[in-house]
């Protein structure tokens, strides 16, 4: 992937940290995830919804490390900028 790629991705993966719609649905999804784990009615089910409720931090983790990509890849690109000029 390029440089332009990771910075393009990570504009994208800010917008959606920064997003309270995002912010609200993972919170909520949790709730949800977590009353639907207190009423399971078989182990099956509960470690299904267990499996959905450890998933969550995972996926803001990855937009994290596509964001930090980005960055570091701007950061890059203005310090080779200052070495040609």
């Amino acid at each position: 992937m390029s440089k332009e790629e990771d910075i393009r991705e990570s504009n994208e993966a800010n917008t959606i940290l920064s997003s309270e719609v995002f912010k609200k649905a993972i919170k909520e999804l949790e709730k949800e995830y977590v009353t639907a784990w207190k009423n399971a009615n078989s182990v099956e089910e509960r470690e299904l919804l267990y499996s959905a409720v450890t998933v969550l931090p995972f996926i803001e983790k990855h937009l994290r490390i596509i964001l930090d990509k980005g960055t570091l890849a701007k950061s890059q690109i203005q310090n080779m900028k200052g070495i040609l000029k």
